[in-house]
């Protein structure tokens, strides 16, 4: 079922936060404006694919679990 964008950005909101990062960070880390970022987190706008794949990369997830397609799994360490 494909999601809508607000599904989307909630998504991404959730994955930043669980990563413990700010948009500030995502932003310094990418050069994705403030104003974009929040657009994209409330669905108001979609990124693009190398927007996408930056945001894969700074938290260490799919695309799918990015938008939301499939659920993120979570991998415990005992240490």
């Amino acid at each position: 079922m494909m999601q809508t964008p607000e599904e989307i950005g909630s998504c991404m909101a959730a994955m930043r936060k669980y990563r413990g990062l700010t948009q500030e960070a995502v932003r310094l880390a990418t050069g994705i404006t403030n104003a974009t970022l929040v657009r994209m987190e409330t669905g108001t706008t979609e990124g693009g694919m190398t927007t996408y794949r930056m945001l894969t990369d700074i938290y260490d997830c799919t695309l799918g679990e990015l938008i939301g397609e499939v659920e993120m799994e979570i991998i415990f360490d005992d240490a």
